[in-house]
C-alpha cells in the first residue's frame, strides 16, 4: 500500500503521462498499445497527448487527475523468476503470465466490494515502469502488474454493461457457429 504523499503524487504523475497517450490514441480511434495496430498511426497520436494534459488542465479533473487522492493505493508486483509464462517463446505478445495475477487482483476487488469499497485496476504505471519501479525501490526481477485505487464509491454498481457471450463465442471454431 503506498501512503506517502509525496510518493502518491509522483506516482499520480507518472500515471497522468500515459494516461493523455491513452486519450489521444482513443481519440484517434486506436486501441491504445494495441500489439497489433499501425505504429505510424499511433504515433502520430501520442503526439497529441499535450493536447489532451491541456483539455483536462482546463477542468476541474477526473479520475486520473485525482489519484493521488484515493484512500488506498496498491501496487501489484510480479516476480518474473516464479512467473509461469508458457508463451513466453511465442512470436507474438504474451498474455498467459497475467492468469494467475489479474484474477488475484479482481478477488482484491471483490473482497473490497464486501467490504463496502470500490474499486479499480488500472496499468497506466506499466508504460512508465522504470520510473514506478524507481519510486517505490523495486528491484530488476520484479514487473509491475498493476495498481489498484480503492475508495468508497458515491454509487454502487449492480449491474455491468457488457456484451452478450454469444456476440462473441463460437462452437468447434473461430468462424464456427454462435454459441448459444
Amino acid at each position: 500500500m503506498l501512503k506517502d504523499a509525496d510518493k502518491r503524487r509522483r506516482l499520480r504523475d507518472i500515471y497522468l503521462d500515459t494516461w493523455y497517450e491513452y486519450l489521444a490514441q482513443g481519440a484517434a480511434g486506436l486501441v491504445a498499445w494495441a500489439p497489433v495496430t499501425d505504429r505510424d498511426a499511433e504515433a502520430a497520436a501520442i503526439a497529441k497527448a499535450d493536447e489532451m494534459r491541456q483539455l483536462a488542465a482546463a477542468g476541474p479533473g477526473g479520475f486520473a487527475e485525482h489519484f493521488d487522492e484515493v484512500p488506498a493505493i496498491l501496487v501489484l508486483l510480479a516476480d518474473l523468476r516464479a512467473l509461469a509464462a508458457i508463451d513466453r517463446d511465442l512470436p507474438r505478445y504474451t498474455l498467459a503470465g497475467g492468469a494467475s495475477i489479474y484474477p488475484f487482483a479482481w478477488n482484491l476487488l471483490l473482497a473490497a466490494r464486501a467490504e463496502g469499497l470500490g474499486g479499480v485496476i488500472t496499468t497506466m504505471a506499466v508504460g512508465r515502469e522504470a520510473d514506478t519501479k524507481a519510486l517505490l525501490d523495486v528491484p530488476g526481477e520484479y514487473a509491475v502488474a498493476a495498481v489498484m485505487a480503492l475508495g468508497y464509491p458515491t454509487v454502487q454498481v449492480t449491474r455491468l454493461r457488457r456484451q452478450k457471450v454469444a456476440d462473441f463465442t463460437t462452437v468447434d471454431s473461430f468462424d464456427g457457429q454462435p454459441f448459444g
